[in-house]
């Protein structure tokens, strides 16, 4: 039952951010590209990345995560990420009102 409910979220989800949902079979690691293994890694990293801050608002996760993919897992050299990173930077939004981040996508872009 537990497991339906979750799947209920990720369907709902999915369909509310226009997503592609891979399901695998149950005892099956991995289809085509998508393993269980990188989803599992990405998790560890960002658990990782946001244990060196005291707190994390939730209010700035979407900011975190960006930072996070930018460090970890970017290909870009050193130049190209600072260029990316200022570009986010100079146009991301200044003050938000709770209304306002409770409207933002649930997902960074």
């Amino acid at each position: 039952m537990y497991i339906g409910f979750l799947h209920f979220f990720y369907r709902k989800l999915s369909r509310k951010e226009d997503l592609n949902l891979i399901p695998l079979k149950g005892g099956k690691a991995k289809k085509g590209i998508y393993h269980i293994q990188h989803i599992n890694s990405y998790h560890s990293e960002l658990k990782r990345f946001l244990g060196f801050f005291k707190g994390v608002s939730t209010k700035y996760l979407n900011n975190y995560i960006v930072w996070n993919n930018l460090v970890n897992f970017a290909k870009e050299t050193y130049q190209e990420k600072a260029a990316l990173f200022l570009n986010y930077v100079l146009t991301a939004t200044l003050s938000e009102s709770c209304r306002d981040v409770s409207n933002r996508p649930s997902l960074p872009k």
